[in-house]
Order: C-alpha cells, then sequence, then structure tokens
C-alpha cells in the first residue's frame, strides 16, 4: 500500500553520502512497512470500495515506529457514488513525504461501505485502479480532459517551461480555471508555445509558476494536445 500521489524515498544531505549502516536501517524500514502493509490491507474486505480524498486536517498520534511518527489525517473524501463524506486515515508518515499530505493534498484512500468514516491506504494491487477512478470522476465533475489518459499511454514524454499562467475566472468545484501556455519542442525539436485549460485545486496553484520547467506527455501527431506532469501526478 502506499500514498497516491507518492512522494517517497531515501534522502540525504548533498554533503554526506548514505554510508552502509544507512541502507542497513532502510532495508529493515521497508521490511517494517511490507509487514504493516500486509496487515493492513488483509483487514480490507474484498468489497471495500476507491475514493479521492483531499486533506482538511493533519495531527499528530503518540504512537512512533522505529522512529517514524504516525499520523492522523482527516479527508473530505469523494466516494465511488461520487458522494462525498469525511473520513479518517491512520498511517505512518516520514518527514520528508510531509509535502504530499499537507492539508489540500489530493489522496486515494480505500474504504468498506459500512464504516466509510475509517480509511486505508489504497493496496498496491489496487493503486491503477484508484487513478483510473480519479481521472473518471475528474471527467464527470467536468475538470478534467476526456482524452488525458490517452495522451498519457500514447504521448512522446518531453519537458517544457510555464510561461504564463491567467485565471480564467471560472471555479468548478472548488477548483480555479486557468489558461496555461508552454513552452516546449515538438516532435521536429523546433520550440513551440501550446495553451491549455486546466482546473487546479487550492493546494497545487503554486506549482505552476512561470520559468518552472515541467514533464510533459505531447501526441506526435497533433502538439495542441498535451498533459502536463507535476510531482508524480498528471493534470488533467
Amino acid at each position: 500500500a502506499g500514498l497516491v500521489p507518492l512522494f517517497l524515498g531515501a534522502f540525504w544531505p548533498s554533503e554526506k553520502l548514505p554510508t552502509e549502516e544507512d541502507f542497513r536501517e532502510l532495508d529493515e524500514l521497508d521490511e517494517l512497512e511490507k509487514l504493516l502493509d500486509a496487515a493492513e490491507e488483509s483487514e480490507l474486505l474484498p468489497d471495500a470500495l476507491l475514493g479521492v480524498g483531499v486533506v482538511e486536517k493533519l495531527e499528530r498520534t503518540q504512537t512512533t515506529i522505529n522512529g517514524i511518527p504516525q499520523y492522523r489525517m482527516i479527508l473530505r473524501v469523494r466516494g465511488a457514488d461520487m458522494r462525498e463524506f469525511t473520513g479518517n486515515l491512520i498511517t505512518l508518515i516520514r518527514p520528508h513525504e510531509m509535502a504530499a499530505v499537507a492539508p489540500g493534498a489530493l489522496l486515494t484512500v480505500a474504504y468498506e461501505p459500512e464504516n466509510p468514516t475509517m480509511l486505508a491506504l489504497v493496496p498496491e494491487h489496487r493503486q491503477e485502479e484508484a487513478r483510473d477512478q480519479f481521472h473518471r470522476q475528474q471527467v464527470q465533475l467536468g475538470l478534467a480532459d476526456p482524452q488525458a489518459m490517452e495522451i498519457h499511454e500514447r504521448g512522446m514524454p518531453t519537458t517544457g517551461v510555464i510561461l504564463t499562467t491567467t485565471p480564467t475566472g471560472e471555479i468548478r468545484h472548488g477548483y480555479t480555471g486557468l489558461e496555461v501556455t508552454v513552452g516546449f519542442p515538438d516532435s521536429h525539436g523546433n520550440p513551440v508555445e501550446r495553451s491549455k485549460r486546466m482546473f487546479l485545486p487550492q493546494s497545487m496553484l503554486g506549482q505552476l509558476t512561470a520559468g518552472r520547467q515541467v514533464d510533459l506527455w505531447v501526441l506526435p501527431e497533433d502538439d495542441t494536445r498535451f498533459i502536463l506532469g507535476m510531482n508524480g501526478t498528471t493534470d488533467s
């Protein structure tokens, strides 16, 4: 199981290379996480549903396991039936993962219909299903490009630069409408500028600043059809 989107992985200060002891500790933590994930997944019933939550509050509990603090997250979740409810998710979070779960962050979660307020991390084998459900919901709400999944699958990956972001003045379901202009090389290596209308939650607006480099997927036959990658997720 894991947080979706993910901001995971070990890191060290640039002036200090990892030691053998560092790697040994990481191996122990990986084994611990596997045990915790296995226990959590075994507790989920086969009919567990998936939803997309917005983190509203994050508070630390009194529990720490192998130096990793435990947190309780309160999320506003849009369930599989598109209805909204508030639920709680308790999980271990390392310090460098905090940005992924700050208030306003989007997370996919699992829950059981009989007790939807108790949330769980999405099991590893259902994470692709969770991402697909998130996209379908965004399309249904008018927040996503219906062709985004196709573009991600068939598009050519490249790197672009945000040139301008202009608010459209439209707000849908709490998401802010933007006209985003991006510069990137086309399939022949020539620089082009293309614009796209997007809807983003408040927590992601700061990621689209002029001059920022972003990952792109562009259809080779039509470079006006593209999506942006931001912090391990893709826009719609």
